[in-house]
């Protein structure tokens, strides 16, 4: 569903409570995913982020920041439903390890989220190196 607030309608239909109707208001506010979540942050590496619940038919802008970083993404336009799903390059490496952030900017509007994305020190035991 596009971003915005939404009217939820119950009516039971049957049983001893047919014909009660009761309603509420509901939200929808945008949320991105990042795949892989689990990144070692070289630069050249490349995360497809995808998103939901943004304004339906929203310009997601081209160069997402990712962990401080920019990611080389080409501008994108959201679906009817707010979806939207891009990749890009890390331009640099990420030189610190942990949870990072990723922020983009679509129509006139800034979206911040933190914990998008992590950033691990590689296992040299599964680069093949024997020590």
């Amino acid at each position: 569903m596009a971003m915005g607030t939404y009217t939820v309608v119950l009516d039971e239909t049957s049983g001893t409570n047919a014909g009660i109707t009761a309603d509420s208001q509901m939200s929808i506010s945008p949320y991105v995913t990042v795949s892989p979540f689990d990144t070692s942050g070289e630069a050249g590496t490349v995360l497809t982020v995808s998103g939901y619940g943004f304004p339906a038919y929203a310009t997601i802008k081209a160069g997402m920041t990712a962990g401080g970083v920019t990611l080389s993404t080409s501008a994108t336009t959201a679906s009817s439903t707010g979806y939207f799903s891009v990749s890009g390059a890390f331009a640099s490496s990420i030189t610190s390890t942990g949870p990072e952030s990723l922020s983009l900017t679509y129509n006139t509007s800034a979206y911040y989220q933190s914990n998008a994305f992590f950033v691990s020190v590689p296992n040299p035991s599964n680069l093949g190196f024997t020590f």
